[in-house]
């Protein structure tokens, strides 16, 4: 099971329509966390709502761990060249999944 993406929550001109800001803000709070072991880096998200690890499990089902950690290595390369990464935070999420457990 994953969340919702909050870009995809409709508030409309009532109460909630000022703090649609806040929430998305707060959803990008969630660590990055593979095999439930946390890499301590927030969940980065793109202008239109995309989130690192969307792009990431975008590329699942992943036969082995190998190809799991490959796949979050070129994802992370693409995210830091873009900006959207800091490079010390993309080495901390490929290093949680290179060190977290995986079952495919």
């Amino acid at each position: 099971m994953r969340p919702f993406a909050l870009k995809d929550v409709a508030l409309g001109d009532g109460l909630f329509a000022g703090k649609r800001r806040l929430m998305l803000d707060y959803g990008r709070g969630y660590n990055v966390v593979f095999g439930g072991t946390s890499s301590g880096v927030a969940n980065p998200v793109k202008p239109d709502g995309t989130t690192l690890l969307d792009e990431i499990w975008a590329a699942a089902p992943f036969a082995t761990k190998a190809g799991l950690v490959r796949q979050v290595a070129a994802t992370v390369d693409t995210w830091v060249t873009a900006g959207l990464l800091g490079r010390a935070e993309g080495q901390a999420v490929v290093r949680t999944a290179r060190e977290a457990s995986y079952t495919p």
